[in-house]
């Protein structure tokens, strides 16, 4: 968003690429090139608004008071909202449900998204239960590494750091479903619920490592 002209209306550039509105998604979303590269650019982010401390954040679903700790996380950073070209990555989208949260809580809703940690379903035949910790450690690793990589050249310029703590638990999420933008009736979330906690052990024992 460029800005607001003299009749209210947002003034938009233009993001070349292709956006995911079928389902099943091509296999190059899941390709660990592309998951590194969104990382990155989630990671990236977090660091540019490290420092923007607004009073609140305001959405379209409603507003947040910006605590210390938090920053504004786009809340809903997931393939259906981003732009692609040649299976790279062009541009993130639908900024309208902005929050003020813990980096963490974007990560861990990057990380459902994209890894993904949603329960097995048409279009994920490709996803074995070991590609679960391997995909959420490159994507930890990748963000981790952006950061620290950004901290270290931007802390001469004194930038403050991202925190990295835990989210609060009022979060709002609008989408929940992998591939698709309907929103996660109670059986399809809860049969999510059960696969992370089926896979729980195994994610938690590769991120220590």
């Amino acid at each position: 968003m460029l800005g607001i002209d003299e009749r209210s209306r947002e003034v938009l550039s233009f993001i070349p690429g292709v956006t995911l509105n079928r389902v099943p998604w091509p296999q190059w979303v899941w390709h660990d090139a592309l998951l590194k590269q969104a990382a990155e650019a989630l990671a990236a982010y977090h660091l540019a608004v490290a420092d923007f401390r607004p009073i609140t954040v305001e959405s379209r679903l409603g507003s947040d008071l910006l605590d210390d700790g938090e920053i504004v996380c786009h809340n809903d950073f997931a393939p259906y909202n981003c732009a692609f070209r040649n299976g790279q990555l062009t541009g993130v989208l639908d900024w309208d449900v902005v929050c003020a949260g813990r980096s963490a809580w974007d990560v861990a809703f990057f990380a459902w998204h994209w890894v993904p940690l949603h329960a097995p379903s048409p279009g994920l035949e490709w996803r074995t239960v070991p590609e679960c910790p391997r995909r959420l450690c490159l994507a930890a690793d990748t963000n981790a590494s952006t950061t620290q990589r950004n901290l270290s050249i931007s802390s001469s310029r004194g930038s403050k750091p991202v925190d990295v703590g835990s989210s609060k638990g009022r979060r709002r999420v609008t989408r929940h479903s992998c591939g698709s933008r309907k929103a996660a009736t109670p059986r399809r979330l809860r049969r999510t619920l059960e696969f992370i906690a089926d896979i729980g052990p195994s994610l938690r024992a590769a991120l220590r490592r």
